[in-house]
């Protein structure tokens, strides 16, 4: 079982895919416009609701990583090593 009750998780990070990376920095770029105009809230909801990423998780006994899928099921990713790596936690 691996918790995620909470923030700044040394377990859990964000994945961006290459294919989503340039349209997520267009989105930033949009916002700095509209927040410029005195419209900061509305930035922020629209850089929110663009969410790219996928959710992922390191299991701390034998360190697969848990990755998200696109339907919202887990795919899972074992290290040769069968160990946590804490490659989550920087």
């Amino acid at each position: 079982m691996i918790h995620d009750g909470t923030d700044a998780l040394g377990h859990k990070g964000h994945v961006i895919g290459d294919k989503d990376w340039g349209r997520f920095w267009d989105r930033v770029d949009a916002a700095l416009t509209v927040a410029a105009k005195g419209r900061e809230e509305s930035a922020a909801m629209a850089l929110r609701q663009a969410d790219p990423a996928r959710r992922i998780w390191e299991c701390r006994a034998c360190g697969r990583l848990w990755v998200e899928g696109a339907g919202g099921g887990l795919t899972a990713y074992a290290p040769q090593s069968g160990r946590y790596g804490g490659v989550l936690d920087r």
